[in-house]
């Protein structure tokens, strides 16, 4: 399976006392499987003329960012084993936003509704760790 799009966005925002916000993005977005396995790509680029809505000043804000994401089922869509691992990067001239992150996730469906889910998370730009341990269930 090969699948790929385009996306995009555009709007004029406006707050309360006036200040005025143009904003657009777009970005590209593919997928690649099969039954075992799909890898998954999305880029975006956004620019906003006063994303902080400061008035009168504008402050021009540029965004891109993108993702890449491998998903792998052993046993198709009968897997009971759901492996994920993610690479997700933001890079902005707003530099509170940037980041850069790479995540590995183990997930296991013992029943239809019942899923128990592992993830790591290292964050590359601070540094940090962080994992989860989580049950969803559904009834």
């Amino acid at each position: 399976m090969v699948r790929l799009g385009v996306f995009g966005y555009h709007n004029e925002e406006k707050n309360e006392f006036d200040a005025r916000n143009y904003l657009h993005y777009a970005g590209v977005d593919a997928t690649l499987g099969q039954e075992k396995w799909e890898i998954n790509l999305q880029y975006l680029y956004r620019e906003d003329s006063n994303a902080f809505f400061v008035k009168p000043d504008s402050v021009d804000t540029t965004t891109d960012g993108g993702l890449a994401e491998i998903v792998i089922l052993p046993r198709g869509d009968q897997s009971r084993w759901v492996f994920t691992g993610l690479y997700n990067q933001i890079d902005s001239n707003g530099t509170q936003y940037d980041t850069k992150r790479a995540t590995a996730s183990v997930s296991h469906l013992p029943a239809r509704n019942l899923r128990f889910v592992i993830e790591y998370t290292y964050d590359i730009e601070r540094d940090r760790s962080e994992g989860v341990l989580g049950v969803v269930a559904a009834f």
